[in-house]
Parts: structure tokens; sequence; C-alpha cells
């Protein structure tokens, strides 16, 4: 397997290629804005583009570390595994991923007196009622877990299951980045057990989770390319490296906007077939939240998503919200507090944006992150 090496110049070294390849990190990528910054998202007044550059002169003191942190994945596949236009085409993405991010950021840190008002953070200790914060007309929910998380994966369920309790009237989907779609044109909706041992395939450890869910009447349809799930199996499914062939057609940024555009295609087949259908959408958070614009949420904009993640300590990919919406003493202490009235139920910081432009601006509706009780005393 070969070794990618982060040289001090901002690229990437793919140790054992010949010649070697060299593939800007975020960081180098980023820092070209600040001689040519492209048109700016939230603003287009001269006075924001200054602003604009001088928020970008700051970040660099601190190397775009957060910026880094959030996406470098994409950055470190080797260049010489792939085509030389499915290259050039995820260079081009991948800036726009790195655009993406400082224009969120420098809209955040401009406006954050603002759209403060209209986020909540609380600590919250027990189960989560999920009805209290997905308004009662939301057609689409997409949750983004990190994959195969026991605590996060039962959250998805809980608030499927009170999403079906509470809107008897509509027909609930479970919507699975881990479910197999269909290989013909027609919606599949999974009816038996055998489905589930048939269509679960990348990821077995979802099999409980969407069998359960099936039995509880909710209606369970596969998003991923069968393709690509076999493939998976067949590299060797999570042990596959980011240097490997395979690796352009599963977490590229060209590939995930193509298992996204597939993903949309499907959700969509449901709203034409079932006027009456809410969707929940589970996958990864790469795939889910505002801050990327080849993420669900832009591609089934029409639908007026509400994005849910997960987190917790060690597991923080969101670094746009925890830049702009970090947790005071205060919340730590309302922790502390609930911890002592009863140290067996478990605590989440819950940050609800309330507003839209919150929400789009750092990434998510809501935030669920599980408090580490240590955490709470250090």
């Amino acid at each position: 397997m070969k070794k990618a090496w982060i040289l001090a110049t901002g690229w990437v070294l793919l140790a054992g290629s010949c010649p070697a390849q060299l593939m800007p990190l975020p960081a180098t990528v980023a820092k070209s804005f600040l001689k040519n910054s492209d048109q700016i998202l939230f603003s287009k007044s001269f006075d924001s583009s200054v602003a604009y550059q001088a928020h970008l002169r700051s970040l660099e003191r601190e190397n775009f570390c957060d910026l880094d942190r959030m996406i470098r994945d994409y950055f470190l596949l080797d260049a010489q595994k792939v085509s030389p236009a499915v290259l050039r085409q995820d260079e081009q993405l991948r800036r726009i991923l790195v655009r993406d991010w400082l224009e969120r950021d420098f809209y955040a840190a401009r406006y954050m007196q603002a759209l403060r008002k209209n986020i909540l953070v609380q600590a919250v200790q027990g189960k989560q009622d999920y009805t209290r914060y997905i308004p009662s007309g939301t057609r689409l929910v997409i949750m983004g877990e990190i994959h195969q998380q026991n605590w996060m994966v039962n959250e998805v369920e809980r608030a499927i299951l009170q999403l079906k309790s509470r809107y008897p009237d509509k027909n609930i989907y479970y919507a699975s980045e881990f479910v197999d779609a269909s290989d013909s044109e027609q919606l599949y909706i999974l009816q038996h057990e055998y489905d589930v041992e048939r269509l679960v395939r990348k990821r077995p450890y979802y099999r409980a989770v969407t069998g359960r869910l099936m039995k509880a009447g909710v209606r369970v349809v596969g998003l991923e390319p069968p393709d690509l799930s076999e493939e998976f199996i067949r590299v060797g499914g999570r042990s596959f490296s980011r240097q490997s062939a395979f690796a352009w057609k599963a977490v590229s940024a060209v590939a995930v906007r193509e298992r996204n555009l597939y993903w949309a295609r499907i959700i969509r087949r449901i709203y034409k077939q079932d006027p009456r259908a809410l969707v929940v959408v589970h996958a990864g958070m790469g795939h889910t939240n505002y801050n990327q614009s080849i993420a669900l949420p832009w591609l089934l904009k029409e639908y007026k998503p509400f994005v849910t993640e997960f987190s917790e300590r060690n597991i923080q990919l969101n670094t746009l919200l925890n830049r702009h919406v970090p947790f005071s003493e205060e919340v730590y202490s309302q922790a502390r507090s609930l911890l002592r009235k009863d140290p067996i139920l478990p605590v989440y910081f819950v940050r609800h944006l309330k507003s839209k432009r919150a929400a789009v601006s750092l990434g998510c509706d809501l935030s669920i992150y599980r408090v580490d009780p240590k955490e709470l005393y250090e």
C-alpha cells in the first residue's frame, strides 16, 4: 500500500509513484483565492470582496487548519489511478469544495451576531424527541452519521419511528445508503427478510436496523448502485485504500457527486409515485450537509430538506459549526448538573439552527453531539 506524505509545500507526495505525483491540499487551494477570489456566494459587493480577502488572510495565519480537517480526505487519492479527464473534473470540484467552506466561514464570521439569535444550544439528557425540532410540514429529512456508530444508528431509528407515530397520515420511507437500489427504473420497496439479506451487502452491520424498520411498517428503499457495492466487497470492504483505483469510484469528489445524483433520482421517484411520502435519508455525513454544494440537500433543495447530523468528541467533521457555535461553559454546567442527578442516562449537546440562513451557513438544521462525561471535568 502506498503512503501519502504531507510536504511542507502543502502538497501530497504519494510514495512509490514513478514519477512522483503531487496533489494540492485544501490549504494550498485556499491560498489561491487570496489573489484571485471567485464570485462570492453570499454577497457580491466590492466592500464584501475586500472583507473576504481580509478574512482569507486571517485564515492563512491559522494555516487553514479547520478547512483542512473537514475536507482533506478528498485530496489524498492517487492521481495516477484515474484518467486525466476525470482528474480535471475532480480538481474543479475540489476547488468548489474549498470555496464552499471559505465562503461559509466568511459569512458566519461576518453575521454571527444576527445568526446566533436563531440558534438554540442546550444540554439534554436521555432520549431525544426529534418531532420537537423537525417542522410539521417537512417532506424530506436527511440524517448524516459516521459509519457504524451504534448510538448514531439508534438515533436515526428513533427519529424515524417518532415521525411514523407523529404523522400516521403520511407514508414514512427509509432511504438508505446502506441498502442496494434496484437494477430497474422501477421503485423497489423491501418486503421480506431475504430482501434485507440480499440488498444490505456493502455493510452488513446495517441489516439489523433495516430489518426492524421494515417490520415496523416503514417503507425501505435502497439508494446505492449495486455494482458499486459489488466492487466494494470485492476490494475488501472497509479496508480499501484511498490510494486505490476503487477510491476514485467511491470517495473522490467526482464519485460522491455522481452517487448523490443517483440517490437523488431515486428519491424523486418516491415523491412522484407517492405524494404522501415523508422520506428520511440515512447516509454518511459527507453526503448530507449543506456545507458542500455537491451534497444531497442542494440536489433536492426543492423539497426543503431538514438536515440532522450526529457527532461526538473524537468524531466531529463539521468544523464550520464547531468554529462558530462552540459549546459554552453554561452548556457544560447544564450537562454536569444533569449527570449529577442521573449519572446513567447519556447527555447530549443539541444545537438547533432555527433559521434556514443559519443552517445553510453552518451545515445542518440540527446537530446532536453525544457528551463524554470525562470532557466535562477537564
